[in-house]
């Protein structure tokens, strides 16, 4: 039998033997990731949305807010993720969503779709808030796709999505891709 929770409106599947397997290959819990940011660089970009899923046992949790950035969001950033300088004018700062962030996390097990790009950006805003780096093993589902996956166009996260036949709508916002 399925295990089904709503999200926001984004349905979330997974069957009996998908838990089963993620409890097998992470017993102590897996934490899938993933970011929006104002650009490609940590060093001067921001994050402006955090989304997660936590899976410990039958256990389906989720973190997900919008960021309001230092700076404005530029054209090209919203031309790929839809989110504007004023849907994050009334959201938290990163200095109050990040420690709620990794408490959530606590050192379960990472996944995340290019997650030397996500960390990358954790890790650079803990650094920039005095932030004690947390000990967690990261995996990257780009990098296990260019290992396993044959046959997809590439590696995109929209290609696996397509190559596997799952949904995938709102790309580019962080709880959508989070669950693809």
């Amino acid at each position: 039998m399925p295990s089904i929770s709503q999200l926001k409106g984004i349905l979330i599947n997974f069957t009996q033997s998908e838990i089963k397997n993620i409890n097998k290959y992470f017993p102590e819990g897996l934490i899938a990731l993933d970011l929006e940011t104002s650009g490609l660089s940590p060093l001067v970009d921001e994050i402006i949305e955090i989304a997660a899923i936590k899976v410990i046992g039958n256990k389906i949790e989720t973190f997900e807010t919008l960021v309001k950035p230092k700076n404005p969001i530029p054209e090209f950033t919203t031309k790929i993720h839809g989110i504007t300088d004023e849907m994050v004018k009334d959201s938290p700062s990163i200095e109050e969503v990040l420690p709620k962030f990794l408490e959530f996390c606590g050192t379960h097990t990472l996944v995340a779709h290019n997650a030397k790009f996500d960390i990358g950006f954790i890790v650079f805003a803990m650094h920039q808030l005095k932030m004690e780096l947390h000990k967690a093993k990261v995996y990257c589902s780009c990098k296990l796709s260019r290992k396993y996956v044959k046959g997809s166009e590439n590696h995109k996260l929209s290609s696996l999505c397509k190559h596997f036949d799952i949904p995938l709508e709102n790309h580019h916002r962080a709880l959508d891709d989070t669950v693809a």
